[in-house]
């Protein structure tokens, strides 16, 4: 397997809304990269309705 960098597996510039909610769906938690990364695209994407609004995403991001 090849990692991108700290034990990871997929590069940054990979990342999409869908892969980055599957990550926090299965391990409950996210990088700090990764919810920054959220906070400023999952919104967008939902009021576009390419994806479903989760009330418990959106209070994790909220978080300090």
């Amino acid at each position: 397997m090849i990692t991108n960098g700290a034990g990871t597996t997929e590069r940054q510039n990979e990342w999409t809304v869908f892969s980055v909610m599957n990550d926090y769906l299965s391990d409950g938690k996210l990088s700090r990269r990764k919810r920054a990364f959220m906070k400023i695209n999952y919104l967008p994407m939902v009021r576009k309705e390419l994806i479903d609004f989760n009330q418990e995403l959106y209070n994790y991001l909220g978080e300090k």
